[in-house]
């Protein structure tokens, strides 16, 4: 029992040395800091010096004494366990009173001295094991290690905190405080101690929680958790997502509406008309390709034509109306179209002074109706769909709206209620009519005798070319300073007299350059230069090797004139034996103003 004893108290000294080391150095900071600013009188009164010799000399010098006071160490041993667990769950409630560390007047070497002699007679009744042994010695032996203790007449180490005020120390909640034996033990280095940790180690238990992790699915928190379909952030029903988070049939759904005001037709009325390319025909198979129905030659508004450019090869178009009745569309019995040549633009002038052209009656055409889902197909869906701004839209009879395919289109409207009708008639624009705004008056007239009239423009685009019936010029023989010339003639056969017609519907003039045939300059002069004119009646113009050159006189649309060429060598290369010399000429136009016309109405 003994034996039991003497061991109990030796682990817990061991465990107190171990636990406490650390507070107290902290401590030992607080007190030193506070020690220096003391007065020093005050200090040498108040402060209790503890010495601290060598650990070694200590135990060798009273080993009789830790047997006499065996019995002492044990009952102090199991006092200071209780006053360190009274300290342990004091510092755990309340901050630790500076004026509550006191240190204690009992001799450390004397405590020290205990703990060795009762390791030794521990260790000889009772085995004890290794890894606790190897402790203690560490922890015994470790002030040595250290260095040197501090000599008697260094200042000392720990003095009693000052009344004046008070001072927290952090306590670990575990760690219970033995005062006194910490303080020998701190004091006996110089430096901070080295503490050994418990060879029994500390093991946590985290199997046991009592918070709960585990996550269940929320619905109406928008987020679409496990077992959702939906979630869209509230409970409401109705709404496509349930207060159960599942997907339902929406009951309500939102529609766009509208509504067209109606045409109001009062009386026979001219609704739209346009102009538009012709069925191509295959002149192979006979069959009529309708895929350029509702087609122009530009998506600008309104209906744009390019001439071909070629001779006497003119454009076919369709020039179409939309003509409304009030009662029915099968009232209508006429509807017939006029178109007018551009206005300030002449054609030709006669001998007697007379104009063509200049706002004068091109064409007369009777329109014919296209029946049914042709009618409809066309205007509701080509050109609706492909070419959209292609027809000219009348104000209804209101005057203070247009009318518009929602009109003539669907259900309700005019084609399909059989209150309107679409005609069309063929015409052409020659390869010469002149470039320009052509108007197009629309006149229909029905069974009941009333009329209606409208009207719009389209485009005949420019175009500026022309067709030469010679592809080579032979001067033949030519002398030195002697004017060669080669006439031309008005026939478009004769290859070997030069004529040009226009093929274009702009007036031109031709430009001509021609290049020096290889014969060079003579002190920085050409050795040859030329003459060129158009028409019998025209003055010849002069131009020299590789310079474009315009000739004056324009030719009008659709004529031809001859073109008269000369040339005039000054010099041969002397030291050439060459007697055919090759030269090249090119020939091209630009457009010339219109011819000007006196302004003519109408017949």
């Amino acid at each position: 029992m003994k034996y039991k004893i003497k061991t109990i108290s030796v682990y817990i000294c061991l465990i107190s040395l171990v636990f406490v080391v650390p507070l107290v150095n902290a401590q030992e900071e607080s007190l030193n800091t506070l020690n220096d600013t003391e007065d020093t009188e005050n200090t040498e009164e108040e402060a209790t010096t503890i010495e601290t010799p060598e650990p070694e000399q200590t135990l060798a010098e009273e080993p009789e004494q830790a047997e006499s006071e065996e019995a002492t160490v044990t009952e102090s041993s199991a006092e200071q366990t209780e006053e360190s667990a009274e300290t342990a769950e004091t510092a755990n409630n309340e901050p630790v009173d500076s004026e509550e560390i006191a240190i204690e007047e009992e001799n450390p070497d004397t405590l020290i001295a205990e703990q060795e002699q009762v390791e030794e007679n521990t260790e000889a009744d009772l085995p004890i094991e290794e890894s606790a042994e190897s402790s203690t010695e560490e922890t015994l032996s470790e002030p040595e290690s250290a260095g040197e203790s501090p000599t008697p007449e260094e200042e000392p180490l720990v003095e009693d905190l000052p009344e004046t005020e008070e001072s927290e120390v952090p306590v670990e909640e575990f760690t219970p405080v033995q005062q006194p034996e910490t303080e020998q033990v701190a004091e006996s280095s110089s430096s901070e101690p080295t503490v050994s940790i418990s060879p029994e180690p500390m093991i946590f238990d985290f199997s046991n929680t009592s918070s709960d992790l585990s996550y269940e699915p929320v619905c109406g928190n928008g987020l679409l958790d496990e077992g959702e379909a939906c979630d869209d952030n509230n409970l409401d029903d109705g709404d496509g997502c349930n207060s159960i988070c599942l997907e339902e049939s929406p009951t309500s759904v939102s529609v766009s509406t509208g509504i067209v005001r109606g045409p109001n037709i009062q009386s026979l009325s001219v609704v739209a008309q346009w102009a538009m390319d012709t069925p191509i025909i295959d002149p192979e198979t006979n069959r009529t390709d309708t895929s350029s129905l509702g087609l122009d030659d530009s998506m600008l508004y309104g209906a744009q034509f390019l001439p071909t450019g070629a001779y006497q090869e003119n454009r076919l178009i369709m020039v179409c109306a939309i003509v409304a009745d009030k009662n029915n569309a099968d009232n209508i019995n006429l509807v017939a179209a006029g178109i007018n040549y551009p206005q300030d633009t002449a054609i030709s002038i006669d001998q007697e002074g007379n104009y063509s052209g200049c706002g004068q009656l091109k064409e007369s055409l009777s329109l014919e109706e296209i029946t049914g889902l042709h009618a409809s197909n066309l205007i509701c869906n080509n050109i609706r769909n492909n070419n959209n701004t292609l027809i000219d839209w009348h104000q209804g009879e209101a005057n203070n709206f247009s009318y518009d395919y929602d009109h003539v289109c669907g259900q309700t409207g005019l084609l399909e209620k059989n209150q309107a009708k679409v005609y069309c008639g063929v015409s052409e624009l020659a390869y010469n009519d002149p470039a320009g705004e052509y108007q197009v008056i629309i006149k229909a007239q029905n069974q009941s005798g009333a009329s209606a009239e409208g009207e719009n423009y389209l485009k005949y685009f420019e175009l500026t070319n022309f067709q030469t019936d010679f592809n080579d010029i032979q001067y033949g023989l030519i002398e030195v300073e002697k004017l060669s010339t080669l006439e031309g003639d008005r026939k478009f056969s004769t290859s070997t007299r030069p004529t040009i017609r226009n093929t274009g519907n702009t007036r031109l003039r031709l430009k001509i350059m021609q290049n020096d045939f290889n014969l060079g300059k003579t002190n920085n002069l050409w050795n040859v230069e030329y003459q060129a004119r158009v028409g019998s009646e025209a003055e010849y113009i002069s131009y020299l090797p590789d310079i474009t050159t315009i000739l004056n006189d324009p030719v009008d649309l659709g004529t031809s004139m001859n073109v008269d060429l000369s040339i005039l060598v000054h010099k041969f290369p002397d030291q050439s034996d060459n007697i055919k010399f090759f030269g090249k000429m090119t020939l091209t136009a630009d457009k010339a103003p219109p011819l000007s016309c006196e302004i003519i109405e109408p017949a």
